[in-house]
């Protein structure tokens, strides 16, 4: 009950609740204003790249640049609201693209973005010629990782000028390795610089071939021992030397009881065989080898079917008869030939048998007895005839 002369208290709450929700935080409508920032990290092969550009394009128009810490870290802050476009460029190295991120400064999740980037070397380039004995040639080149220990890591087919090329090659060591069919090639070991070309030329040898050589005696084809053998060449071996060009190589074997004579070591290409023994008429041959092949030769000797008759004619003190004229005979026809400076008369591709040989010795004031001559299938005679004076 309100007594007469007392005061009336009046309490009023809304100063002592704006106290407290100033003491709380205070209400608002929304969120509050969060800082914006894009940071992250730039890399090279997964570690941090100290060094690295980074720029970011701002909504503005305008842009801003900052080189990345040791540990490749980089921060842009107070960005306004709007698309952010962040990209890294390091000296000698491809880094991934651009990427674009949207700040949303009231946004506790679009306020603040992380951007990555990773950096690799630029490539460089292998350029090379696969040659055979200086001309180039086709082959298989293959490309090992780490020098020659590594795996494959590619492999290419040289031109027709036995050039080759590995393009986009990451730097670092590699091995190069050529291979041709029945060669011998050569590897080199190179290092491939960013943005640079490296060469990488190699060699290769053709492997050796043999030749075989077998002589044969008549259509029988009974082996012959002892036969001399000679090889020459190669004419245009290919691969080696230039076109029509000889290397002057000779050899020269003798046949075994099979009949055989073998050749190794050769260089390939075509070669002109000969075989030789006593009066066997052995006909010549070629035979063609490529590199690590084996050539054979077959030659077949067949035995004279003629023979051959030397007549030598004398005066009595042992001077030669110049000019006279000897018949050969062995019924019609006859074959006359004249002494030579020496005094011989040669009869050549005789037909084996039994002949008379007569002389024209009145012409020089003497008298020359017949000869009886007999020959047989490769057999050489030689006779002499002294003439007396009358």
């Amino acid at each position: 009950m309100h007594q007469p002369g007392a005061r009336l208290l009046r309490f009023k709450p809304w100063p002592l609740l704006l106290a407290i929700l100033a003491a709380i935080g205070g209400c608002t409508t929304g969120f509050e204003l969060q800082d914006t920032a894009i940071f992250g990290k730039v890399t090279e092969n997964g570690e941090g790249l100290g060094g690295a550009t980074v720029r970011i394009e701002k909504p503005s128009g305008t842009d801003e640049a900052q080189v990345t810490a040791a540990d490749g870290s980089y921060q842009f802050s107070n960005l306004a609201e709007g698309d952010h476009t962040v990209s890294a460029t390091a000296e000698g190295l491809d880094c991934d693209p651009s990427q674009t991120r949207t700040i949303v400064p009231t946004s506790k999740t679009e306020g603040v973005h992380e951007v990555n980037f990773d950096c690799r070397r630029l490539p460089g380039r292998i350029e090379g010629k696969v040659t055979v004995n200086g001309a180039g040639t086709q082959a298989t080149v293959d490309l090992f990782q780490d020098d020659l220990v590594g795996p494959n890591i590619g492999t290419v087919q040289t031109d027709g000028s036995g050039s080759f090329a590995f393009a986009d090659v990451s730097p670092g060591s590699f091995g190069v390795v050529a291979s041709k069919p029945n060669h011998d090639c050569g590897t080199k070991e190179v290092t491939v610089v960013s943005e640079q070309t490296t060469q990488a030329d190699l060699a290769c040898t053709p492997r050796p071939a043999t030749v075989v050589v077998t002589v044969l005696l008549g259509p029988g084809g009974t082996p012959l021992s002892g036969v001399q053998v000679a090889i020459n060449g190669p004419t245009n071996p290919s691969g080696t030397i230039g076109a029509d060009e000889t290397v002057n190589l000779t050899q020269t074997g003798t046949t075994g009881p099979d009949g055989k004579v073998t050749f190794p070591g050769l260089p390939p290409g075509t070669y002109d065989i000969t075989a030789q023994q006593g009066s066997l008429s052995c006909p010549s041959t070629t035979v063609t080898v490529g590199p690590n092949e084996q050539g054979n030769a077959t030659i077949v000797c067949t035995p004279p079917t003629t023979a051959t008759i030397h007549v030598d004619v004398r005066r009595q003190d042992g001077t030669p008869v110049v000019g006279m004229s000897v018949t050969l005979t062995l019924g019609p026809p006859a074959v006359v030939q004249s002494t030579n400076a020496s005094g011989r008369a040669s009869f050549t591709n005789v037909t084996p048998g039994n002949y008379t040989i007569r002389f024209a010795g009145t012409s020089f004031g003497l008298t020359c007895a017949d000869l009886p001559a007999s020959v047989g299938p490769g057999s050489v005679l030689t006779v002499s005839r002294t003439c007396t004076s009358p």
